[in-house]
């Protein structure tokens, strides 16, 4: 199957195209789709004290299109080692970018939960994802703000505290 590359005011089928030759919203060198990428990765879950194990069902899929990185993901928790604090989810494929956006110019995306389950409080709802780092923040916000969650919200049984989330960054 051929692609077709619109050009002026013309239509034309080509056999193969290159990542320079593709170019969107212009033609010059900087309108080129220079990096496209598929993958997996494996979160796995950050403390600030003592370890969560996540079971073995954690997964996530990723599309980077040039400086955009558009995941999703699974991770559940299995068990802990004297863990306590803030919690992260872990192990993004790409370092988000160094300076930010946002008052502080922290912030490089961020991510929102569709599905959580199990939790022994608030469940997540969606995740910050700061400069220069390569872990989601999970949140709960309610009607009193937003709160990081800490190791104390976990539901402790087994294949507790689901997180199941999408959501994008830059890099």
């Amino acid at each position: 199957m051929a692609l077709t590359q619109i050009t002026g005011t013309g239509i034309g089928s080509v056999d193969s195209l290159t990542p320079t030759t593709i170019q969107l919203g212009g033609s010059g060198s900087a309108n080129a789709l220079a990096d496209y990428e598929e993958g997996t990765w494996t979160p796995t879950w950050g403390v600030a004290s003592g370890s969560i194990t996540a079971n073995n069902n954690s997964s996530g899929r990723y599309t980077k299109i040039g400086r955009m990185v558009y995941i999703q993901g699974y991770i559940s928790y299995q068990s802990n080692s004297s863990a306590s604090g803030v919690v992260t989810v872990q192990g993004l494929p790409f370092t988000s970018v160094s300076s930010g956006f946002g008052q502080s110019n922290n912030q490089a995306g961020g991510v929102s939960s569709y599905v959580t389950a199990l939790w022994s409080s608030d469940s997540p709802d969606s995740g910050r994802i700061l400069a220069n780092t390569t872990y989601i923040s999970p949140y709960v916000n309610d009607d009193t703000g937003s709160t990081a969650v800490e190791f104390a919200d976990f539901g402790t049984g087994g294949n507790h505290s689901q997180f199941v989330f999408f959501g994008h960054y830059f890099v």
